[in-house]
């Protein structure tokens, strides 16, 4: 009886100790895991971080040469503008809006560029002054995904103007729809069907910018845009009875993707 009772304590300690090193290995396992994906985040924050800083430092370097090649010509401007907001707004160097002008501070690489380049009150639709197209910028950027911004040709245009065209791509997310579609929610959490078809599209939307100059300020005076956000959306929604219910109620505009103040 005692030998018996030896024996099945052996076998309990036995399992005892394997259920120990299972535990042990799994503890291993998830604290391995767990320092592979933060080193993986670390490492794709440092990549972004390495980049953004990359362009900021090229941007700089370009704004020492403005008064010698870029300012010169109506070429050049346009070109590094698309470059300059290939990605749209650059969020990590943006303050809080000030009152004289909605981005702050002067600092900033993008208001630099504008303001060597355009004139003060240089105009797109109803927007006036380098603070408004910052400003439409930084709303267009933070209420999309992945903002790209792209250059496939540029052509002369009228009167000296120079007019570029490319695409203009960018995600639907959810922010997307609450932002500039609340029409399409009930409430704060419930998504109509229109909004759940428009949810994390990508949309590629053709676009053409004319860079209105003026010879005399050698400054560019106005950017006529168009970028062609119908086309896109139909295809999504499928009517344009339905692309009108969309858009009678957005505050984004479907022609000139201008966002509207709430």
């Amino acid at each position: 009886m005692d030998h018996s009772n030896h024996e099945y304590d052996f076998v309990d300690d036995l399992l005892a100790r394997r259920d120990t090193r299972r535990e042990r290995c799994r503890v291993s396992q998830a604290r391995y895991r767990r320092k592979q994906k933060n080193y993986v985040t670390d490492i794709q924050a440092a990549v972004t971080q390495l980049g953004n800083e990359i362009m900021k430092l090229q941007i700089d370097q370009q704004m020492i040469l403005f008064g010698a090649s870029t300012k010169e010509s109506v070429w050049g401007i346009a070109a590094e503008y698309f470059r300059v907001f290939r990605h749209g707004f650059i969020s990590h160097t943006a303050l809080p809006c000030s009152r004289e002008g909605m981005i702050s501070p002067q600092s900033h690489v993008q208001l630099k560029f504008l303001q060597a380049t355009m004139s003060n009150d240089v105009t797109r639709g109803v927007l006036r002054g380098v603070h408004a197209l910052l400003e439409n910028w930084r709303l267009f950027t933070m209420y999309h995904s992945d903002v790209q911004l792209n250059l496939e040709r540029l052509d002369g245009g009228p009167r000296g103007s120079v007019v570029a065209t490319g695409t203009t791509v960018i995600t639907i997310t959810e922010n997307t729809l609450r932002n500039l579609y609340p029409h399409l929610l009930i409430g704060d959490a419930i998504w109509t069907p229109l909004a759940r078809r428009l949810l994390n599209q990508r949309i590629e939307m053709a676009t053409s910018i004319c860079f209105g100059w003026d010879e005399s300020s050698r400054c560019v005076t106005r950017l006529d845009t168009k970028i062609d956000m119908l086309t896109p959306m139909l295809r999504i929604l499928g009517s344009l009875k339905i692309l009108a219910h969309v858009f009678n109620g957005a505050r984004i505009s479907l022609e000139d993707v201008l966002i509207r103040a709430q």
